[in-house]
């Protein structure tokens, strides 16, 4: 049996689609036959470019394929086995896509708890100060001679100037009366 086609433009497409017509037509018409098969890519005069499982006189043969043809109850089995890995591979991306949204569901819904944590934290907050500051300052008394003077009352002298005792004694000074000494301890 013999084929033969013709294209117009050579790309590597091309070549691997026509040599697969060409393997697999007789492959088909002769179950049986086992026997090695050729493909060759010829240039004509005309600068077309022909893909046939025989030479084409006044043709220039660029490139030729040999092969052996499978036997379809083998191609078939590998084409099942390799149809179900597939579909494995692309049941394991899928679990990993969907695990991966799963996540990110869940990262997103911390993130929306936080934000209304932080929201009601700032909120306790704010009602915090603002209950600081109606509030009325507590007084703070201080005993002793610093708490502020009523009207009419004199406040009480001031102690005697006293010495360091690292300086050098110092003289009395001569308009302080005597009774005004403090001894020293």
């Amino acid at each position: 049996m013999s084929m033969r086609l013709t294209c117009s433009t050579p790309s590597f497409v091309a070549c691997l689609v026509c040599a697969a017509a060409l393997a697999v037509g007789p492959a088909i018409a002769a179950e049986g036959e086992r026997a090695p098969q050729t493909v060759y890519q010829q240039r004509l005069p005309d600068g077309r470019i022909v893909f046939s499982d025989r030479p084409e006189p006044g043709a220039v043969t660029e490139r030729n394929w040999s092969f052996v043809p499978d036997d379809p109850v083998q191609a078939a089995a590998r084409r099942e086995a390799a149809r179900a890995e597939a579909n494995e591979i692309h049941q394991r991306v899928q679990r990993a896509a969907d695990y991966r949204q799963q996540l990110d569901n869940e990262l997103e819904i911390e993130r929306m708890r936080r934000a209304q944590a932080l929201a009601l934290l700032e909120a306790e907050r704010e009602r915090t100060a603002r209950q600081l500051a109606e509030q009325t300052p507590p007084a703070v008394v201080i005993p002793g001679w610093h708490r502020p003077w009523l009207p009419g009352v004199r406040p009480a002298p001031r102690p005697p100037w006293e010495p360091r005792p690292w300086s050098a004694p110092a003289a009395r000074p001569a308009d302080k009366p005597a009774s005004l000494n403090v001894p020293r301890r």
